[in-house]
């Protein structure tokens, strides 16, 4: 269900600047990092992106029953399902299943594709924020919308989630973890000796 009409929206999206990085990285620069520990114009979504999150958020907030607005779910699940596939074709691992795990930018890729991924993660977290302040706001009750947009801890993409927030809220819920120590995305997050199921 999604409106027709979505120029009367009554959601406050904040608009970002999107700025391309055209420029390829020479293997001394340190925009090889697989990881981010600060957001940049990079990391927000693009203006297609934005209609993307307004759209659905719409369709969410002026759902009048729980079917309504689950209508998203097939699409929810596409961008999930995207992220997932776009970390697993970017990133691979060192030392996977100990406690020494790091993650690296796979052969061929570039900060540019590392930064693709966390403005596409950036969308999907902006998605989950804004219909969190819907059904609270509206005092809707959970449904499988809610499930989608937090994924199970055993998915890494929960990891990235869960720093991202940190880095878009800019504090920790932790008095042992700092900002600077929050790197984007997490990628020893389920990885290491210690697993979650």
């Amino acid at each position: 269900m999604f409106p027709s009409n979505i120029s009367n929206r009554n959601i406050d999206l904040t608009s970002w600047m999107y700025v391309a990085n055209s420029d390829t990285p020479t293997a001394n620069d340190e925009s090889l990092s697989p990881t981010v520990s600060a957001l940049n114009a990079n990391h927000f979504p693009t203006p297609s992106q934005e209609e993307l999150i307004s759209v659905l958020v719409t369709a969410y907030s002026t759902s009048q029953n729980i079917e309504e607005r689950e209508s998203i779910c097939c699409k929810l699940k596409e961008l999930r399902d995207e992220l997932i596939q776009q970390r697993e074709n970017i990133f691979e691992f060192v030392h996977e299943g100990t406690d020494d795990v790091f993650g690296i930018l796979r052969e061929g890729k570039t900060a540019n594709d590392r930064d693709e991924y966390i403005r596409k993660l950036m969308t999907f977290h902006a998605i989950g924020e804004k219909i969190k302040q819907v059904r609270e706001g509206g005092g809707l009750q959970e449904c499988r919308v809610d499930e989608l947009l937090n994924p199970h801890h055993s998915i890494y993409i929960s990891g990235d989630l869960k720093a991202l927030k940190i880095l878009v809220e800019g504090h920790t819920n932790s008095a042992s973890c700092s900002d600077a120590s929050i790197l984007v995305p997490d990628l020893p997050y389920n990885k290491g000796g210690l697993e979650f199921g």
